[in-house]
This record gives C-alpha cells, structure tokens and sequence, in this order.
C-alpha cells in the first residue's frame, strides 16, 4: 500500500513508473488507482511520474497521507554528482546536463581522466583530438554543443591547454583561434575560410610572380599557422582558375629555362581534379616539367587520384631522368647524375627488383677511358690527403674516420646522423674511390694520396712519413679502431687521429638484403657519432680547433648473378687477380692493370665471383666507386671556405613590429648553387628561400625574423645555410652580428631573463 510520487521535469527517471497525463480523464483514472492502491494490503511500490509541477498540484492532495512516501525530484546535477562521486562546477547546469547527455549515455569516468574531459568527450571524444583535422571536424558535427560549451571559461582553459600540447600552438595562437570560434557564426563556414586563406597564402608567391589577383584576408596571419586544413575545390573560388592560368606560365618559363621544374611543385596545395587534370596533360606534352618534389607533393595529400598521377609521373620520371651517360661528361656532370642515379638505385634495391645494367655500364665506360681527367678533378681520391694536410697546417687536431665500405649510396645515412653533432660546420662532397674497389687498394691510398703498391705494409709507418712535417713526436699520431677495445683518448700533443670503422665491411658479407644493410649502416655511423661527440668535446677542453674528415675506402652493390664461367685468377671479392701478362680476353671483363706487377679482371655486370657474396665490393659501378667526402669543423677554415657566403648589409636591423625584425643581407656564389634556406636558430625564428644564384652572381634578400621577448643592442645571431652545389648538399652555420634599437617599453622580467642567456 506504498505510493511514491516522482516529480520529472528533465525526462531522466529510467525506472518503471505510472506516468500523469493531463487529460480529465486520465487525471480522474489516476486518482482511482492511487486510492484503491492506498486502500489494499499490496506489499508492491507504486512509483506515478510527473513531469511538470502544474499536473503534480492537482494531486498535492496526497502528500502526506499514509501509504504515501516524502516527494522525489529528480534533478540532474544531484543525479549526475552522485554517478561521478565529485563535486561539480557551477557551470555544469542541469539543461547543460542534459544537452550533453551525460545521463542517458554510459561515458568512460576515471580517476585519471579529470571530469572537464568527461564533460567535452561527451560532446565528441575528437574536440580533444591530437589531430587538428579530427578537432575541426568533431566542432562542426557538433557545432550548437560546442558553442555552447566554449562560452564557459573553464572549458576554454581545457581547449587552450590541448591546442598548445596536441599541436604545439603558441599560447597567442591558442587564444586567438578560441576568440574567432566564439564570434564565428557558422563554424562550418569560419574553416573553409580558414582553410581558403591557408592556401591562398600557399600560392600567394607564385600567384603574385604572374600578377593574378588575390583576395584580400579577413582573418589573423597568426591563425593561417594552424595545420593546413582540407579545401575542397568547390569551397576553393577562383584559386583553381589561378592554377590552371600559372601552370600555363610557368611550364613556359621552364622550357625556357628560366626556373626549375620543382616549382610547380608550389602550385598544386590540393588535389583538385582540374589542377590534377591540367597537370597531367601539360606533363605528357612536356617531361621536363617532372620533378621529386613534384612526385612527393602529390604522395602527401592521400588522395587516391593524386597518388595514381603520382605513380604515372614517377614512371615516367624514370624513363626520362635516368638515360646512359654520356662518354662527354666532365666530371661535374658525372656527380650531379650520380645524385639521381643513387636515389633510383635506393628504390629498387629497397624493393628487390631486378636492374638492367645499362645505366652502371655507361659509367663503367665512362671511368676507364677518363681516368686522367678524374685524377686532375676536385673529386680524386687523392684530394683527401690534401685537405688532411691542409687542416694539419692550419694547426687543427685532425681526425680521419676511415669507414670500410660506406658507399656514396647511403650518404644520405651519413648527413642524417652528422647532422645530430651541434656546433661543428659542415660540408658533403663525393669522391672517385681507387679501382678495383677493394680494401686492400684504396685504405691507406686515401689516408696518404699514394698507391698502395708504393707504401710501405706498415700502416703506421706509411702515415708518418706523408704528413712527418705534422708529426713530430710519438704521440702526434693516434690510431683506434673498432674491433679492438683500445683507448679511444687522445691528449694535447696530438695532431692526427686515425679512426678506423671496419664494421660496415664486416656486416655486408653477412648480409642477404639491401635494407639490412641501411639499418646496418644507419646504426654504426650512429655509434660513430657519438665518438665524434666525445671527440669534439674532447678538443674543446683543450682548446683545439677540430676538424672530422669522414670518409671510405669504397663502396659496395647488389650483385644481380652468379658468374658461370671458369675460373680466371685468385678471386678478391669481385674481382678476379691476374698476371700483368695475362693475354685471354674476355668481354665480361674489364681489364684493369695495377701498379704493381698484377693486374685485375672485373665484371662490367653486377656478377658475384662466391655463391654467398650477395652484397659485395670490387667492381666498377658508380656505387662501388664513388665514395662520400664528408667534413666537420669547429670553424670555418681558409681551405674550405664555402662556394656561398652571406654578407650583412646593414648591421641595424629594422623592426617592423612588436618582437620583429628586418635584415638586408647578399648572398654571394663563387659556383652555382640551388635550393637556398636560410633559417634562423632558437631562440629567433625565421626563414627565408631561393630557387637558385647563378656562378659569380650576388642576391641581396630582406630577411624577415622575430624572437619570444624584445631585442635591445648589439646581438649575435646564428643562420643555418643549406643549398646544392654540383655533386654535393652542404649545410653550414653562419654567425652574423645584429644591432637592435632599444624598444619603447620597458623591460619585462621575461626579456631580463631572455637577455640573461647571454651574458
């Protein structure tokens, strides 16, 4: 006979009940029940649900009668307090409760999760997303919600907080995009602009360079930093009319030679179908338009149309870049097609695919019948013992890291991880190893510049007698190696130090796939650098300038075949030794006489001599051959100074606004030089970039930087240049002087302390 009334202006009781309608009829019905309920000895709780207070007066009448138990509200905030056992916010309303849903559906609560996420993730779990694509989408899905919630201080601080750890946005960026959601009417509208502007910035350089108009921007340069956002081409307005208009223009200027094929690579920022369209027919008119960057750009937007243009222009890329060389190349141009030649070769070694042998047999061709004209190049192998002797003579501690089997192909391995060493400048360069290709010839040829065959056996002996100006004492020379635990310390007395890596060698007979060998390769140069690290702090507290001369005696290839045929002398890896008399010609070979009283038959095709020697050394392709030259210096010496300087102008830079600043400065090329950047390093940001500075010319720039507080006085600044010259990528550090005028404001305790840093 127990009657309870459960008062429900929310809609969130779950439990079985009688529901109050409004009806006279159902009113009266109620009643009835409830009385005849009251009346009868039944043990059954009667729950009657109302769900406005106005219908629960008209049976106020049975408050308070026996049988009937004290009124239950029901009121989301008690309900949803007692679920998640804290405290709530005092924003935390009931509608706001219930608009979020948080007690009609089961959302994850955790000790570790703090209630505000609970609260957003309800909404949508993607609006804290470490994806700024996933957060856009998730805030139009949800858009009324949303707004909503951004309103409420406490959520902006959560969303502010996750944009600067999600997507390392400064906190002014942060703030900035929170305060345009909140006065956006339309957040689906407020992105595709967003996302317009972002690329209409992308193409505003080339746009500008053909003079087609631009709109103008409604929103913060600031906010055009956020991660591009997707601009689908119908949200795009003229900008694809503009592409299709410069891709016109700019593959004439590139038949004219007058820019690079990789610029169009800056006027396809999305994969609409047009521009993709276009760009395809311009391409089977023109292959010259085709480029790397082209290739990787359209790789990057996971676009299914884009990737298969991208797998149509590669192909075809590779028809055309890669032809035979020429017998007339000078010896520049054979290290700018070795550059392409390594980066096919990567690719198809990576994949196991079978390689035809026209393209190393062309560079075969070319390499025996130009020995002479190597031997008078910049990329002989005897050029490495004169940079050793040079940097000796400028007083620097010299070491030599002699890495065995390092080939030119996996340069690339090398640069990434010199690039981890700080504070040392450096330069790439690629050089023609001895031939045959084998440790025994080009070791010590390359630490001394003499032919094996007229040193002495002892390695230590033939070193001290080619540099015994520099080596006065015992202790002036230093060897260490990597199969022997020996002291790897030098001290003040010495001047050369000779690091010999056999490791790579040693591995590559082991191996049975070229990817191995990369992960081979890539961790032995990464254990080398860190003794470069030692090293080079090693000098430092000695106060030695140092220099790291970073080289190999080889290269190594993928053999393709067994050679069948008999046997034709000693076997050396893949080489066969003979007699100098020997007269038996055979046209799989080339025969190389050595110095001394022998001679060597090498296979023109990528044929191993053992049946094991899958990965291997000895021959004459451009990877067994060309070797990387790499140097590391604590300064800039007289013998190395680089084909690309940077003058300041005007040693008083302008400041253009608040934490910003303006710099005139030339750039000055004695060669060639594409691919300029210019980047400031922390603590100043900015950077700057040209296509290309032709030999014997100057470009004068306005580089544009800032910093995190105000600059006053006399600054030192530090620049990262990078560029390609023929044959080699270098990346040097340049240090300028920077004079800033005092600001107007006073000094913060943060640019104090800024300041402080240099001090």
């Amino acid at each position: 006979m127990t009657v309870i009334f459960v008062i429900d202006r929310f809609n969130i009781d779950t439990e079985e009940a009688i529901v109050a309608e409004t009806s006279i009829h159902a009113i009266e019905q109620l009643w009835q029940t409830i009385n005849q309920h009251l009346r009868h000895e039944d043990s059954n709780l009667l729950r009657v649900r109302f769900n406005n207070l106005a219908l629960f007066e008209r049976f106020r009448y049975f408050d308070g009668v026996e049988g009937v138990l004290p009124i239950q509200q029901l009121i989301p905030r008690t309900v949803y307090r007692k679920r998640v056992d804290e405290n709530l916010p005092l924003w935390l309303s009931d509608e706001l409760i219930i608009q979020l849903g948080l007690l009609t559906h089961q959302h994850a609560t955790s000790l570790d999760i703090p209630l505000i996420d609970t609260i957003i993730k309800s909404c949508d779990a993607d609006l804290l997303s470490e994806k700024f694509p996933a957060f856009t989408r998730a805030s139009i899905k949800h858009s009324e919600t949303f707004s909503h919630l951004l309103k409420i201080a406490d959520i902006q601080a959560r969303f502010v907080n996750n944009f600067q750890l999600a997507f390392d946005f400064s906190e002014d960026l942060a703030l900035l995009l929170i305060e345009q959601l909140l006065v956006s009417s339309s957040l689906n509208d407020f992105f595709i602009t967003l996302a317009y502007e972002q690329h209409q910035q992308l193409l505003q350089a080339q746009l500008t360079q053909f003079k087609l108009p631009l709109l103008g921007e409604s929103l913060p340069a600031l906010l055009l930093t956020v991660p591009l956002l997707t601009l689908e081409e119908q949200d795009a307005k003229e900008l694809p009319i503009h592409c299709l208009t410069a891709l016109d223009l700019i593959s004439l200027e590139i038949k004219k030679g007058n820019i690079n094929a990789s610029d169009i690579a800056d006027l396809i920022v999305a994969p609409w179908t047009t521009v993709l369209d276009k760009l395809l027919l311009l391409i089977l008119e023109n292959n010259a338009l085709i480029s790397t960057e082209l290739v990787a750009k359209l790789e990057s937007f996971q676009d299914k149309k884009a990737s298969q243009l991208a797998v149509e222009i590669t192909e075809q890329l590779e028809r055309s870049k890669f032809s035979v060389l020429p017998e007339s190349a000078t010896t520049d141009e054979v290290l700018a097609w070795s550059t392409d030649y390594f980066e096919l070769m990567r690719q198809k070694f990576s994949s196991d695919e079978a390689i035809e042998e026209h393209l190393n047999l062309s560079f075969t061709e070319w390499l025996l019948k130009k020995s002479a004209r190597i031997a008078r190049s910049d990329a002989d192998w005897r050029q490495f013992s004169k940079r050793v002797e040079s940097f000796l003579k400028q007083n620097y501690l010299v070491i030599v890291c002699m890495v065995d089997a390092l080939s030119a192909l996996n340069t690339d391995l090398l640069l990434e991880s010199s690039s981890k060493i700080e504070h040392l400048t450096r330069s790439s360069e690629t050089l023609f190893a001895p031939i045959p290709t084998l440790t025994e010839i080009g070791k010590m040829a390359l630490i001394t510049g003499t032919e094996t065959c007229d040193l002495p056996s002892d390695k230590e002996t033939a070193i001290r007698q080619r540099y015994k100006k520099y080596l006065p004492e015992e202790k002036s020379l230093k060897f260490i190696t990597s199969w022997k635990a020996t002291d790897k310390k030098f001290n003040e007395k010495t001047n050369l130090l000779v690091f010999f890596e056999n490791r790579i060698d040693e591995q590559l007979h082991k191996c049975i796939e070229f990817k191995n060998h990369r992960k081979d390769v890539s961790n032995i140069l990464s254990q080398m650098m860190s003794s470069v690290e030692k090293w080079k702090k090693d000098a430092g507290s000695m106060n030695r300038d140092v220099v790291f001369l970073i080289t190999a005696d080889h290269g190594m290839t993928v053999t393709q075949a067994s050679y069948e045929g008999g046997n034709l002398g000693d076997v050396k890896e893949r080489v066969f030794e003979v007699a100098k008399s020997y007269q038996n010609k055979n046209e799989a070979f080339s025969y190389v006489p050595n110095a001394d009283k022998n001679a060597f038959l090498i296979p023109k095709k990528r044929l191993r001599l053992t049946r094991k020697a899958l990965l291997s050394h000895g021959g004459l392709t451009p990877e067994e051959v060309l070797i990387p030259f790499v140097t590391l210096t604590s300064k800039i010496p007289d013998s190395i100074k680089t084909p690309l300087e940077l003058k300041v102008l005007n040693e008083k830079c302008q400041r253009v606004a608040e934490k910003s600043w303006e710099l005139s400065v030339e750039l000055v090329a004695s060669v060639r030089v594409d691919n300029i950047c210019i980047k400031f390093e922390a603590p100043f940001i900015g950077e700057a970039s040209l296509t290309t500075i032709a030999e014997n010319s100057t470009q004068k720039l306005l580089l544009s930087f800032s910093a995190p507080v105000e600059q006053s006085g006399l600054r030192t600044l530090s620049l990262q240049l990078t560029y390609d010259r023929t044959g080699a990528h270098e990346v040097n550090n340049k240090l300028i002087n920077c004079l800033f005028t005092k600001p107007l404001l006073e000094k913060d305790f943060a640019t104090q302390s800024y300041e402080d840093m240099f001090s």
